[in-house]
């Protein structure tokens, strides 16, 4: 293998082959060593029957010693507690009496607040401490109680659970400066929270407290947009997450007992008791090991006097970081855990007999929840050295493979390729060029393009302007390709981890020439400059002299051809020996296949071709030789939109018979236009993609006298049928008759016969001449619109499909405005309801802007889309400073408002000003990401700052971008005289 030969897209692993003596050496230490420490560290038999042991005995301690976990033990213990502590901190206050309901009231009148003013809004006595926030013990609580005093105002939940806001009725209790605010939220709050604790004055001690802080905390999320609508089981109904908060609160979830703070401080009472048999599990296992590790290490080290302890190792037996004590535990808490929760599924059972809401509740009453966290961290603590063994046990079985494997076959080395796989690059590069093709084939044939060129008055004009476009995009978007290519291979040099450099062009050269990009490459100690290109190049002997200067040894010409055959093969050779001679062996010339087998090995290539060719074929079809016929889907969306102003503009009033009377017309109108149907004609159903078809033709046809021209006006011939029967289905299952396909007797007009009737307009006009019920005009209308359909039928429709060719413009024309016209006449005469306008692609205006407005609404996640794709793979590896330039929208197109946001890399940074932004290296800004938004220059920078400064955070390629001595977002300003710029720096490297 020579030196610069690079693997096939591969990296490179190597074992180093070790003499035999070296292996067998080297995998005796490993054995040594891990004997050794399996010695010093596994617990044995008897360490796992003493931990068993001392699980079970724990574990029998708790089932007949601390018994239940009782929640109405834990209420009475609480509220013995609070009512001691309420009666004190009311005495600390100046109250003279032992009385609990006496310390209560003093309390309640010392420490008013205004949310109790909102009682009745917050659910009155049983729940207002639960609705409302104020009375939360909790740092919301405390937040809303200090907002309560600067806004006037009450925050919590309704019945259902949704946050509400409401007004005190009087400021009597909100204070008038600034300290008093907070003096009033803070400390009078507190205290009052205090007054509440242990209930009301009339029920001291029992009545309705307020919540502890667990409740708090989960009532204050319930009504978060992402907790409010999840429900769980109660009973036999599904309930909102927030109503079983307030059933826990009032008494309803555990019979009799009220879960509020005194509950909960019963709870953290009752869990202690439960920590003693655990400790005591502990305890015993700890104490055994340490008196038995002590044993040996006596025996060991035979200790006969005091003077002899200090032989004794104090890691050997104090029980602490041990893998065996470790394992001892682990063994102790499955077993304590085990006998406790059987116990405790048996008692459940037998009280429930197979009850199963109470048998849960009562399960989990029973078992000890200190049991189980000990248990988690006992077995987390002892994961790490299963993990261990695993992994020490896994390496020498392999270590041993290898050694073997290397005895055996005897090589020198053995080399592991992994293959890199370059498809996602080559996606993205040739997705960027596609993109490029398709601004650059927009542009061109844009309505100002299309001005300019009538209004140049080509003098010869032998291939037309449509032939003129097209050599335009081809040559512009070949000579991109070429730069891609470039830029495609350095990548691939990134990912493969060969060594390059670029040879320094000055920025605006390099933008205007993308093709002398040359990058430099190390081939048996010369320096050779490449350059790829899709044509014969030639240098000038300065510049053959200011390479050389450079160190440039010799320049190659990667030639973006693949040729064929003995003859072309041999017309390339003969050129390659030419360029050689002329330059005195300076200038080189290879084919991109050779390049790649040379660099990326033989397979990459072909892999290469796949997206060339694709990417070949689909700009060719979006291209094509006349840039109108393939359309792109957002041309496509633009044509429909110019459409459907052109139906909402149209004179249609001045067709209709003069002796229509005004509010008859008005009914049609009204519901064409005013309601909207006529965008039915630009929707989403085949009678509408008839329309917009024709109209395509229509806008792009060049009527001549010989050739048939009957296919530009096919949609508007079928729209017309497609559109009646559309509005006669509306009555299907309706107990009409219509006529039978292939015959002359009529069938139930029904869901399961629709496949067998006779859908011609023939069928279809019978069907609306004879129930009228379909229309919304009166008669004389009715009559009018069924005459205009009649008249279609027999001379437009019959005569252009069945009998006559068509050639004439004149025709052509009148049968497009006849189609129109007949589109207002169904579409405004007939009855279709709010709920039918689906049926005809039709969505309000108010929907339809809601939903273009989401579909490109600004997020991080579209903007991420949108940003990774660049990071990975198309920033040149030698700029200095990025900069996001922001543009406006509607300043050149009013209906296609937004805005747009460009990533460019420049190849200068500096501190004293702007200029660097200008320096830019690539032209990426073909790849924009757009948003929809109303709002202002300021909000739009600020909308692109913080997701930039969020990606720096947070983001996929975050480092990528921290790479660059600055990351710049920029507004571009097409309001002003000038070009105004507003500049914000969101991230500079120090």
């Amino acid at each position: 293998m020579s030196e610069n030969k690079v693997k096939n897209q591969s990296q490179e692993f190597r074992y180093i082959h070790k003499t035999e003596d070296e292996s067998k050496a080297s995998y005796d230490i490993l054995i040594e060593n891990r004997q050794i420490f399996e010695a010093d560290a596994s617990a044995d038999k008897l360490d796992y029957q003493i931990a068993a042991f001392s699980g079970t005995l724990t574990a029998t301690f708790d089932i007949f010693w601390v018994g239940d976990f009782s929640l109405s033990d834990a209420q009475s213990w609480g509220r013995k507690k609070v009512s001691d502590f309420v009666l004190k901190v009311s005495q600390s206050k100046g109250y003279k009496g032992t009385e609990l309901d006496g310390a209560i009231k003093y309390l309640e009148k010392s420490y008013k607040i205004p949310s109790d003013r909102l009682t009745n809004e917050f659910g009155g006595g049983l729940q207002h401490h639960l609705r409302d926030f104020v009375h939360h013990p909790t740092i919301v609580g405390l937040i809303m109680s200090i907002l309560s005093q600067f806004t006037g105002k009450g925050y919590g939940t309704d019945t259902d659970g949704n946050f509400i806001i409401k007004d005190f009725p009087n400021d009597e209790l909100i204070g008038s400066t600034f300290k008093e605010k907070i003096f009033n939220g803070t400390v009078i709050w507190a205290f009052h929270l205090v007054s509440d604790m242990a209930g009301s004055s009339l029920s001291a001690g029992k009545g309705t407290g307020i919540p502890g802080p667990i409740l708090s905390f989960f009532k204050e999320i319930s009504a978060l947009p992402v907790v409010k609508d999840i429900t769980v089981k109660y009973l036999e109904d599904d309930i909102k997450f927030s109503a079983l908060i307030s059933k826990i609160f009032n008494s309803t979830y555990f019979k009799g007992v009220r879960v509020d703070l005194r509950t909960e401080l019963g709870v953290a009472n009752e869990l202690s008791r439960q920590a003693l048999p655990v400790l005591l599990n502990d305890c015993i296992v700890k104490a055994f090991y340490f008196v038995r590790r002590l044993c040996i290490e006596v025996q060991e080290k035979d200790v006969h006097s005091l003077a002899d302890l200090k032989k004794l190792n104090a890691k050997n037996f104090i029980p602490a970081n041990s893998r065996a004590l470790a394992r001892m535990l682990t063994i102790s808490s499955i077993t304590f855990n085990v006998v406790e929760k059987s116990a405790a599924f048996t008692k459940a059972t037998i009280k429930n007999k197979g009850i199963k809401d109470n048998f849960v509740k009562d399960f989990l009453l029973n078992i000890n929840f200190i049991g189980v966290a000990h248990f988690a961290v006992t077995f987390k603590h002892d994961a790490k050295f299963i993990y261990e063994d695993i992994k020490g046990l896994f390496q020498i079985k392999v270590d041993k493979v290898i050694d073997d494997y290397q005895r055996e076959v005897l090589i020198p080395s053995v080399e592991i390729e992994t293959r890199i796989d370059n498809r996602n690059l080559y996606f993205y590069t040739f997705d960027q060029l596609l993109k490029k093709v398709v601004r650059s084939r927009d542009a061109l044939s844009s309505p100002l393009h299309a001005s300019i060129r009538e209004n140049m008055g080509q003098f010869y004009d032998i291939g037309g302007s449509d032939f003129r476009i097209y050599k335009s995009i081809v040559s512009t978007n070949e000579n991109r390709a070429v730069s891609a290519t470039s830029k495609l291979l350095i990548k691939m040099f990134e990912q493969n981890g060969i060594h390059y450099e670029m040879y320094p062009v000055e920025p605006m050269f390099s933008r205007m020439l993308p093709e002398e990009q040359m990058f430099i490459l190390d081939k048996n100690g010369k320096r050779i400059g490449c350059s790829v290109t899709s044509k014969t190049r030639s240098f000038s002997p300065d510049k053959i002299e200011r390479l050389k200067e450079y160190g440039i040894d010799a320049v190659k010409f990667i030639r973006l051809n693949n040729p064929k055959g003995d003859i072309a093969i041999r017309a390339f050779e003969q050129e390659m020996e030419s360029a050689a001679k002329q330059s005195d062996g300076f200038i080189q010339m290879t084919l991109i296949k050779d390049f790649f087998d040379t660099y990326f090995g033989p397979d990459e290539f072909s892999v290469f071709m796949e997206y060339v060719t694709d990417f070949n074929e689909r700009a060719r079809t979006c291209v094509g030789f006349n840039t109108v016929i393939a359309p792109s889907d957002d041309s496509i969306a633009k044509f429909k939109k110019s459409k459907s102003k052109m139906l909402q503009s149209y004179d249609y009033l001045k067709k209709l018979p003069g002796d229509i009377n005004k509010d008859q017309a008005n009914i049609l109108y009204d519901n064409y236009i005013k309601r909207g149907l006529y965008r039915a004609m630009t929707g989403s159903c085949n009678f509408a993609d008839s329309f917009v078809s024709s109209e395509w033709y229509y806008s792009i046809n060049r009527v001549t006298n010989s050739l048939d021209q009957t296919a530009v006006v096919t949609g508007y011939l079928k729209s017309v049928e497609q559109l009646l029967y559309s509005i006669v289905r509306l009555s299907i299952d309706s107990g009409n008759t219509i006529k039978r396909k292939g015959a002359n007797d009529l069938m139930d007009f029904t869901t399961a016969n629709e496949d067998l009737i006779d859908t011609s307009l023939g069928s279809l006009i019978r069907f609306a001449k004879h129930y009228g019920g379909i229309f919304a005009v009166n008669s004389y209308v009715k009559r009018h619109i069924v005459d205009t359909l009649i008249d279609w039928r027999v001379n437009y429709r019959n005569d252009h499909l069945h009998k006559d060719n068509l050639y004439d413009s004149k025709e052509i024309d009148a049968i497009r405005v006849k189609a129109i016209y007949l589109y207002f006449l169904l579409l405004g005469g007939c009855k279709i309801d709010e709920s039918d306008f689906d049926a005809f692609g039709v969505v309000s205006l108010e929907a339809e802007a809601n939903i273009h407005m989401r579909q490109f609404a600004f997020s991080q996640k579209r903007f991420e889309k949108w940003i990774n794709p660049i990071l990975n793979y198309g920033l040149p590896k030698d700029a200095k400073g990025i900069i996001f330039n922001i543009y406006e929208r509607d300043f050149f197109d009013k209906e296609d408002y937004g805005w747009d946001l460009q990533l460019i890399a420049t190849s200068s940074y500096t501190e004293e000003d702007y200029n660097w932004t200008l320096d830019e290296m690539s032209p990426l800004g073909h790849d924009m990401f757009c948003w929809k938004a109303q709002y202002s220059e300021a909000e739009a920078l600020s909308e692109a700052v913080n997701a930039v400064k969020e990606y720096i955070i947070n983001g996929q390629f975050s480092e990528e971008l921290k790479r660059y001595s600055a990351v710049v977002v920029s507004y571009i300003s097409y309001h002003k005289d000038f070009w105004g710029e507003h500049n914000e720096v969101v991230y500079r490297k120090d």
